[in-house]
């Protein structure tokens, strides 16, 4: 169940970014906490200023202060490619955020000096286990562990097949067809893999089914919608192990 709820929170949470003329910022980790990110492109109005980065932290948020460098005319003279590496190079800001180019330019530009500016757009899924909340909230999945058939496949391996219920609410129907919709699509002709945690082996998709939306009974805003997920799993059975013959001698009469 672990698996398939990191599964859920690395596919649906969504990184926070922000777009200038020739970089796009976007937050390492993904969810809302994101959107407490900042940037800010900083012309020092002096001559002959080397290009810096500094992490402020705020109350509530943290501020990624990039210093622009100068000439002696007190222009702004570093390129897209520089303040990336800048970037990449500072511990702190690394940890925090991540740097690409915007449409084709490879990085020559001079940038732009920019004030303060929020990184947009974050979000977070809650993934719940086994117990649906007495009051759901919006964009909350619940995961349910609901049978497990376990078979010899072969005289070497043997087929495990579980069965989980997949509840997913949200606001207005539309948004919680749509959400289960994609995830039918994720899980389509069974072809998907999910890695098992602390494992090099995983989790096959065999299956995937959901019905129609429908109204909460603890709260008239929030609709649900259940989903049926089948999966498969191989693992090795388990033989006596015996101590290995380390030499052998032969003797002729």
């Amino acid at each position: 169940m672990y698996s398939i709820k990191e599964f859920l929170e690395e596919r649906f949470n969504v990184k926070a970014t922000l777009k200038t003329d020739y970089l796009k910022f976007t937050a390492k980790e993904a969810g809302e906490e994101g959107n407490n990110l900042a940037v800010a492109l900083a012309d020092p109005d002096e001559a002959y200023s080397d290009l810096t980065v500094d992490v402020v932290e705020g109350e509530d948020d943290k501020t990624i202060i990039i210093n622009l460098a100068t000439d002696e005319n007190e222009n702004i003279i570093s390129t897209a490619n520089e303040v990336k590496e800048a970037v990449n190079e500072d511990e702190e800001a690394n940890e925090l955020i991540e740097v690409e180019y915007v449409g084709e330019n490879e990085g020559n530009e001079v940038v732009n000096s920019m004030e303060k500016t929020y990184l947009e757009g974050g979000k977070s899924i809650s993934v719940l286990l086994q117990n649906v909340p007495e009051l759901p909230q919006k964009e909350q999945f619940v995961i349910q562990f609901q049978n497990n058939a376990s078979e010899r496949e072969t005289s070497f391996t043997v087929r495990t097949q579980r069965e989980f219920r997949v509840i997913y609410f949200d606001e207005q129907a539309p948004n919680v067809f749509e959400r289960m919709d994609k995830l039918n699509r994720l899980f389509l002709y069974g072809r998907l893999i999910i890695p098992i945690r602390n494992s090099l082996r995983y989790i096959r998709v065999a299956t995937f089914s959901f019905g129609e939306p429908f109204k909460t009974e603890q709260d008239e805003n929030i609709e649900a919608c259940i989903g049926v997920l089948t999966t498969e799993i191989r693992e090795a059975r388990d033989y006596k192990q015996y101590e290995k013959i380390m030499e052998v001698y032969s003797r002729f009469n």
